[in-house]
């Protein structure tokens, strides 16, 4: 029993030790070998962040423990890619200026069995700049996914060369002569954007099913007769009768993205239909945090006043949970305008990941 106990010990303070010799890891853009463009339409590049949150890049997986490891810039974003731009272009690049706008990088990874799957979300937009006037010439918006027994490096090498290629392809695109913004409307493109989706513009939602987020932007519903079955106030399931056969139709709870009933939208959430609200612009709703079957890692620790994240002062140790376990805190979710995912508003970013 003695030994037993030794050997817990013995391996507790080995994770530890390994847990403290990567407390972050770093995230760098490497130029493709032998990628060179030679008829740029840019020889200059400048760079905003306009994330929402940015005080790290997401989460990977390190160690035999698989411990939750922040991933960050050690290099700044904005040094990283002025030193590529350099790389992949040549004096014969016109005397034109890029401008990189990000919006999105993060990385999350989870473990199932003996294999692991990466992902990161990409977003950033591409303007020439030109008389204090930004002309948009393209936009990535991408989610990166990689399966394999040990995912990180796979991962961060897949985002990296992403981005660096989807700039290159770029360099000789001409901007859109007829799309034009002041830095002002840039730092606020998501108006933008949202003045094309009637979901944004439009005073009461359409009462219906909608299979996906492209149909609930666009608010054209299947429209059917709903019939909602509450549960302590939470819908967890409803029967849909198409409207024109009177016949009843089944529907899985992951074949729905939202219904809406009287005004009132629902979107789907692991097993269940959660309320949604808009505020300032965005359409939200209450995460009461249902996990999926899997470990979940909980950070704990004193909250940065400064809301920079100080990993001195948080510990990640993995916690099992049962299958449809809530979390204690409830947290505010997001959806996002242009792929419908949920996302956490950046003041619970510090302390939670989700899951895809």
């Amino acid at each position: 029993m003695k030994k037993i106990i030794s050997l817990l010990i013995i391996l507790y303070c080995f994770g530890y030790t390994v847990k403290a010799a990567a407390d972050t890891k770093a995230f760098e853009l490497v130029t493709p070998t032998n990628l060179m463009v030679d008829n740029s339409l840019y020889n200059k590049i400048e760079f905003i962040d306009s994330r929402s949150f940015n005080d790290y890049l997401g989460f990977v997986q390190t160690s035999i423990f698989n411990y939750q490891t922040p991933v960050v810039e050690e290099t700044s974003l904005e040094k990283q890619l002025k030193n590529v731009f350099q790389q992949i272009t040549t004096q014969n690049a016109q005397k034109r200026t890029l401008l990189f706008q990000l919006r999105r990088l993060y990385f999350s990874e989870i473990t199932k069995s003996a294999s692991e799957t990466g992902y990161c979300h990409i977003r950033y937009n591409l303007y020439e700049k030109k008389d204090n006037r930004y002309y948009f010439i393209s936009m990535l918006d991408t989610l990166v996914t990689v399966k394999a027994i040990d995912v990180t490096s796979k991962l961060l090498n897949k985002a990296s060369n992403t981005i660096v290629s989807q700039i290159a392809n770029s360099l000789t695109q001409e901007a859109n002569p007829n799309q034009s913004y002041s830095m002002v409307d840039v730092l606020n493109i998501n108006y933008f954007e949202k003045g094309n989706l009637k979901l944004y513009g439009i005073h009461q939602l359409k009462d219906g099913l909608y299979k996906d987020f492209k149909s609930f932007a666009n608010q054209t519903p299947k429209e059917v007769a709903i019939e909602p079955y509450f549960e302590d106030s939470l819908l967890v399931s409803f029967k849909a009768t198409d409207i024109k056969t009177n016949k009843q139709i089944k529907f899985k709870t992951d074949e729905v993205y939202a219904i809406v009933i009287n005004g009132q939208a629902y979107v789907s959430n692991y097993k269940c239909y959660v309320p949604i609200f808009k505020k300032d612009g965005e359409y939200q709703f209450i995460n009461k945090g249902t996990i999926r079957n899997s470990t979940f890692f909980h950070t704990v620790g004193i909250p940065n006043p400064n809301k920079k994240f100080n990993f001195g002062k948080y510990l990640t140790t993995p916690m099992y949970l049962e299958k449809n376990r809530i979390a204690d805190e409830p947290i505010i979710m997001t959806v996002d305008h242009l792929s419908g995912e949920f996302i956490p508003t950046p003041e619970n970013a510090s302390f939670y990941y989700y899951f895809k």
